[in-house]
């Protein structure tokens, strides 16, 4: 919906009211732009989300209460979600670490799904921002490679991208040798115009550049009136020439300099206690005692979950 109206919306112009799942919004479209040969658009927009009551809730999780009483009764999953007004969905298969197909990044529920056997259901409900969900393991697949019609739609897109990328990198190689060298010319032979970005520094975003890119590291490379050579970026291609380079406020850098070395040490500590807990999870050897009996030993082999919606 928001595409479809950042699509129908002219430069400048302000779109009526419309919604999307995650509430109303309006938007303005601020200017259109083509990279490798496909049109742009950079909008700024107003967002009112709308979440749910206190009655939709309760009435959400008393359906999912009253299908698991069901199940308990003895009907099978299918049978008691339609008696409890849910619907069935099927995850498809996901590995330990990803996010849940038509589910999305839910721990709890990927903890449930690793650590049980085909067929055993979720014995309380189990809940994010947007819905509360009864899950049952549908399936365990043995690791390796996935079937290719499984895959198909992914290796799809990325064999796409990737010749949309090769066709656009050989334009500007084109459009380069045809130039005379100035940036004018070579946007000619695009058929397309020069463009300045706003001052910004190492950590700045730039406008309908990004952040932290190809980009940022080759202008800091380039002395005044440089021209760059085409630089590979995660939005496109470029050809560069810098305008200006402003000096450092040497005495603006030592006040910040405490600061900034903390900042630093944080996200460098961060990083390695992320990477020592991702290890950790990989390399345990863990059961699950919660279900009782002799516990459920954990595995790294995909699994796909069927689960009922409750909101």
């Amino acid at each position: 919906e928001f595409e479809a109206m950042a699509w129908a919306t002219a430069v400048g112009e302000v779109s009526p009211v419309f919604s999307t799942p995650f509430g109303y919004h309006i938007l303005q479209v601020n200017e259109i732009t083509t990279e490798a040969g496909k049109d742009k658009r950079r909008v700024s927009h107003i967002l009112l989300r709308v979440g749910p009551s206190t009655y939709t809730l309760r009435e959400a999780s008393d359906k999912i209460d009253d299908f698991l009483d069901g199940i308990a009764d003895g009907a099978k999953f299918e049978a008691a979600a339609t008696a409890a007004g849910l619907t069935v969905e099927s995850s498809g298969a996901f590995e330990r670490g990803e996010a849940i197909p038509n589910v999305g990044p839910l721990r709890r529920a990927e903890r449930f799904a690793f650590s049980n056997e085909p067929g055993t259901l979720s014995t309380d409900p189990i809940e994010d921002e947007s819905a509360i969900y009864a899950f049952r393991v549908a399936q365990r697949l043995p690791g390796g490679q996935l079937p290719f019609e499984e895959v198909k739609d992914r290796v799809l897109a990325d064999v796409t991208e990737e010749k949309q990328r090769k066709r656009a990198r050989e334009k500007m190689e084109q459009a380069l040798a045809s130039s005379d060298g100035s940036l004018e010319s070579i946007a000619a032979a695009l058929g397309d115009e020069v463009r300045e970005t706003i001052e910004f520094s190492r950590e700045s975003f730039v406008p309908s550049i990004g952040r932290r890119n190809a980009f940022v590291a080759a202008a800091f490379s380039l002395e005044p009136g440089e021209r760059s050579g085409i630089v590979d970026s995660d939005r496109g291609f470029y050809v560069m020439e810098l305008v200006e380079r402003f000096p450092v406020d040497e005495a603006a850098y030592a006040e910040q300099l405490p600061q900034l070395r903390q900042q630093i040490l944080f996200e460098k500590r961060q990083t390695l206690i992320t990477a020592w807990l991702e290890s950790l999870i990989l390399n345990a050897d863990v059961v699950d005692y919660r279900a009782g009996g002799d516990g459920v030993q954990w595995t790294a082999d995909p699994s796909s979950l069927q689960y009922s919606v409750g909101a």
